[in-house]
């Protein structure tokens, strides 16, 4: 089982849309995502989804970070 102060804290580090992007990645409906996101329901699956899409979103803002700061950092001619 996972707490629901976890969960409030998966749900604010994921990106826009992550509901959808969940159910892409997993097999069950959308009552079943929602359940396991008001902690209704525990589901391993669900579980790892939400952090892969967690990750996916982190490592491409940081990749994002990195490329702004390298761009900003060359000067103009």
């Amino acid at each position: 089982m996972i707490s629901k102060e976890h969960l409030k804290t998966l749900k604010s580090r994921a990106p826009r849309g992550y509901f959808k992007r969940i159910l892409e990645k997993v097999d069950v409906s959308e009552r079943t995502v929602s359940n396991f996101l008001i902690g209704r329901n525990y589901r391993e699956d669900i579980h790892l989804a939400m952090l892969e899409v967690i990750e996916e979103h982190e490592m491409c803002t940081q990749h994002i970070r990195e490329r702004e700061a390298e761009v900003l950092k060359t000067k103009r001619v």
